[in-house]
């Protein structure tokens, strides 16, 4: 088993006293034994105003440190936050990579080539 520290979850409020929203950006995540993530649910506020989770995202596949898939299984909730992971494609590989590593594929963000 590999010894590192990944960051679990993640706090959010607004001055004076960080009490005012505390919560509604709160983010939540989990590794495999890599270190890689396997989850992260993000909330954050929708369209008309309210807060909910907006990203339920499960990174599916890896090829070694790489990631090749990611699926969010609350789908794509809003439309004005630039912060929300859009699942632009579903299943297969997703992301490519050339010989250094680099990412040359981004098909959830309709990218065919860096």
């Amino acid at each position: 088993m590999l010894n590192f520290s990944c960051l679990i979850n993640t706090s959010y409020g607004k001055e004076p006293n960080l009490n005012s929203e505390n919560g509604k950006y709160d983010e939540y995540t989990t590794y495999d034994k890599y270190g890689n993530f396997s989850y992260i649910i993000r909330p954050g506020r929708y369209d008309n105003g309210t807060f909910g989770t907006i990203d339920n995202t499960q990174y599916q596949q890896y090829d070694g440190n790489k990631i090749i898939s990611i699926h969010d299984y609350n789908g794509d909730e809003i439309n004005s936050d630039i912060m929300e992971f859009k699942n632009g494609n579903w299943g297969g590989i997703e992301y490519t990579y050339d010989a250094n590593g680099n990412m040359t594929k981004d098909l959830n963000k309709k990218i065919s080539l860096i």
